[in-house]
């Protein structure tokens, strides 16, 4: 048994080692290895101990694990052993001595130095530093070779403790390679679980595609089913006639309820047709379409009618405009009603709109007859055919009036016809809503206008709006209106044949052209014909009148309108309300963009302005025979006409003429003035005044006394003592100037210096006030008088400073004359009258 049991171990002996080191063959010796050392051990045999070197501890059978106890227990069930075979004993049947070690290679393999492919030294000696346990064996001065040997018997002596080493473990080294096995066995069973899990998963997911396939192919099947089911559904609905539509459509009564039924069998309709044949087969019926088609051709003929009788009886129930406002909010909202018979029964729409058109046309012919009707019962007539600019008022009584007794009601001014005046506002309030036309009072004819104009154009809007919205149709009003408008323009032309009142006409022009431009805005044009129309009616009148007002002016008697007074005339007052007024409505056309009308009146104006200054010259030629009275009368009238044109902000050519002329003739009043009273002065002042001025000195021309030596204009008159009048023209003195060698022998004498010296001491302030009270007493524009007498107060100091400066500078006795007047007392009493007025 023990014999078996060695036999054993040593068979399984031999194959662990074969599995750890493998079938090796004893190695030859290398002819060059070194020979071993005496100190060597020989080698010892197989199965002997060693006898020499150190003793080695046995090595001892570590505890035995599981997978060990596994691999014993299964050998010996192979051979038929019992499971309780003891354990191998490695320590009596295993030897160093068994271990093959020739195919080692124990030598050193240091690389040695070659020093003969070294050339110089120093870099040897740096090779050699590198290994520092060769370059102490040089430095020590040692043997090499008993190094070496050294070496080699050391390496020997690890060498074998290392193996002795690997040897004892060899236990471990057999249970780790039995658990590696055991390990792989169970990975293999693991891979092959694995496996058949990944097979199993590929199946299942190609079971779940499958599935898949089908869902989605089932759910395609089930869609086109539910698709067709419900287009089917519909279609069957669609060419069938519900109870509850046809009993509607029947017998119900026209609301909101009626035209949702309506609208359904509408598109019932519409579908039907669209459904004769089958799609892409013109030439087959449909037999549904046949069989539904004669049933809603009956149900289609009674919703025509009842749609029929309940438009025909709303419109027919309009009564006046009021109650036709009422219909179209009411229609509006029945708007489909039209189009239904529009699409199913064109003969029924064209009835029912014929219809529309034949009751508005009566109510609004009806509506703006009486409007027309009242307007002339409350329009204020003030103007007639002797209401031009250049026409005396005549003053007209009645044949009340000639048998009334007490004092006569004034006559009503006539100012208004000539005068924009209130009538501005007509423009500024355009779009106000129209004036009541159940009071009494009396307006203009221009306001009622406005206010009929405005009630034109809100009667044609809401009626455009309504047949958009409800016929849907634009050129419904041109129809409907058209009586209406005609009313309109024959009223004008009845008035503008009896009217001479050219402001009011030029007002309802404007009236025309902004109502034009506001129907624009709106994106209406039907009334543009009667805009077009009334515009050239009011632009003919206007044309008529301006040129009788021209005319007036030119064939105007001026001895019969003249006066003795300088005051402005009564015609001139006329003339510049009306040419302010014009103006200003000049500039609101401009702005509407009329610019052929604006030439045109810039032209009549440009004529009318003409004739006014003619006659404003032979009114003063009539009854004014001194020339400063005339000049006075010019003045005054000249600054009427610009002080009425600054009223209504005008600047134009006019105005600027006037300034022109009004600027000559003041100029020509302040040297008749200053002539009157200082003639002498200024004429010294005059001749003199290069002696202190660096200016040459004007050259007069002389006669025998002083005053022939004045410049007369060419308009100049007579003086009622037959002397002529004159004017002297006026100047600045320049900058003063050192007197010459020539100024020594000036030609004037002390005695005409004193002279003048002595009469103006005497005169100059009764004179002042005899011109402050001319000017007070001939100029109504109070602000104007001022100006012209600090004008001639100006021009009096200036020439005065003169013959002053001539005094001090060559006639210094005279200087302490008393009858010397200071230049500042003067300057104080022209001030002083100045604050006074």
């Amino acid at each position: 048994m023990a014999e078996d049991t060695k036999v054993m171990n040593s068979a399984e002996e031999e194959k662990a080692r074969s599995s750890l080191f493998g079938n090796r063959k004893p190695a030859a010796k290398k002819e060059d290895a070194p020979s071993k050392t005496p100190n060597e051990p020989p080698p010892r045999t197989t199965g002997q101990a060693q006898t020499t070197g150190p003793a080695r501890p046995a090595l001892k059978k570590g505890p035995e694990d599981e997978t060990t106890r596994s691999r014993r227990e299964l050998l010996a069930t192979k051979e038929g052993k019992p499971s309780n075979t003891p354990a191998l004993d490695y320590k009596a049947s295993f030897s160093l001595d068994d271990l093959q070690f020739d195919d080692l290679d124990i030598t050193n393999q240091t690389d040695d130095i070659d020093f003969e492919e070294t050339n110089n030294i120093d870099e040897e000696m740096k090779l050699l530093k590198k290994n520092p346990e060769l370059f102490t064996i040089f430095q020590e001065g040692k043997d090499l070779k008993e190094y070496t040997a050294k070496v080699g018997s050391d390496l020997e002596t690890v060498q074998r403790e290392l193996i002795g080493d690997y040897v004892g473990a060899g236990d471990e080294l057999a249970s780790l390679y039995t658990q590696i096995n055991a390990c792989d066995a169970v990975l293999e069973q693991l891979e092959s679980l694995l496996s058949n899990y990944q097979t199993g998963i590929r199946n299942i997911g190609t079971e779940i595609k499958t599935l898949q396939d089908q869902c989605l192919s089932r759910q395609v099947k089930v869609n086109n089913r539910k698709a067709a089911h419900d287009k089917i559904g519909q279609l069957r609905y669609d060419f069938s006639i519900p109870a509850d539509l046809k009993e509607t459509l029947t017998h119900g009564e026209v609301n909101e309820s009626y035209l949702r039924f309506l609208l359904a069998f509408n598109n019932k309709m519409t579908l039907v047709e669209s459904s004769k044949t089958l799609p892409g087969q013109p030439n087959v019926p449909v037999m549904a379409y046949q069989e539904v088609h004669d049933s809603l051709e009956k149900l289609k003929d009674k919703a025509v009618g009842k749609v029929k009788h309940f438009l025909l009886q709303n419109i027919s129930a309009c009564k006046d405009q009021g109650w036709l406002r009422k219909t179209h909010k009411e229609l509006i909202n029945y708007a489909y009603l039209y189009q239904f018979l529009f699409k199913h029964a064109p003969d029924s729409a064209v009835e029912v709109r014929e219809s529309y058109r034949e009751t508005t046309v009566r109510l609004y012919y009806n509506y703006f007859r009486a409007l027309i009707a009242t307007v002339n019962r409350i329009t204020e007539d003030i103007s007639t055919k002797n209401d031009l600019i250049g026409f005396e008022e005549v003053k007209q009584r009645t044949i009340g009036q000639l048998f009334q007794i007490g004092t006569p009601r004034p006559q009503k001014s006539k100012s208004s016809v000539f005068a924009l005046g209130k009538r501005q506002k007509i423009i500024e309030q355009f779009d106000s809503p129209p004036v009541s036309l159940d009071s009494t009072q009396k307006h203009p004819y221009a306001y009622l206008f406005r206010s009929n104009v405005y009630v034109l154009m809100e009667t044609v809007t809401a009626e455009m709006k309504f047949t958009q919205d409800f016929f849907l149709s634009d050129d419904a009003t041109d129809d409907i209106l058209e009586r209406a408008v005609q009313l309109f323009l024959e009223n004008l032309e009845q008035f503008l044949v009896n009217t001479y009142d050219a402001i009011s006409v030029l007002v309802m022009l404007v009236i025309v052209q902004k109502s034009k431009a506001t129907m624009n805005q709106r994106l209406v044009t039907s009334l543009d014909p009667f805009f077009e129309s009334a515009h050239a009616s009011l632009y003919r009148r206007f044309n008529e009148i301006f040129a009788l007002n021209v005319q007036s002016l030119k064939m105007a008697d001026a001895k019969q309108l003249s006066s003795a007074d300088v005051q402005p005339h009564f015609i001139t007052r006329r003339y510049a309300e009306f040419t302010g007024g014009a103006l200003t409505l000049m500039n609101t056309s401009e702005q509407l963009g009329d610019t052929k009308f604006v030439a045109a009146l810039n032209e009549q104006l440009s004529k009318l302005r003409d004739e006014m200054q003619k006659l404003l010259v032979r009114l003063a030629d009539a009854k004014l025979k001194d020339w400063r009275s005339k000049a006075v009368f010019t003045i005054n009238n000249y600054d009427l006409m610009l002080t009425v044109l600054q009223e209504h902000g005008i600047h134009s050519e006019d105005s600027e003429q006037f300034q022109k002329l009004l600027d000559i003739k003041t100029n020509d009043l302040v040297n008749d003035e200053l002539t009157r009273s200082f003639g002498k002065l200024m004429s010294f002042a005059k001749t003199h005044a290069g002696l202190v001025s660096n200016e040459p000195p004007r050259t007069p021309t002389l006669g025998g006394n002083l005053e022939s030596s004045l410049d007369l204009p060419a308009d100049a008159a007579t003086t009622p003592n037959g002397d002529a009048t004159p004017a002297v023209s006026t100047f600045v003195p320049g900058h003063h100037r050192q007197p010459s060698s020539t100024d020594e022998k000036v030609n004037i004498k002390d005695s005409e210096v004193e002279a003048l010296m002595s009469e103006f001491h005497a005169q100059w302030k009764p004179e002042l006030e005899k011109i402050q009270s001319r000017i007070l007493h001939d100029f109504s524009n109070f602000k104007y008088g001022m100006h012209l007498f600090q004008k001639i107060a100006d021009d009096l100091l200036v020439s005065y400073s003169v013959f002053v400066k001539i005094v001090r500078r060559y006639f210094k006795k005279l200087r302490i004359s008393k009858n010397f007047v200071a230049e500042a007392e003067v300057q104080h009493e022209i001030s002083r009258r100045t604050l006074r007025l």
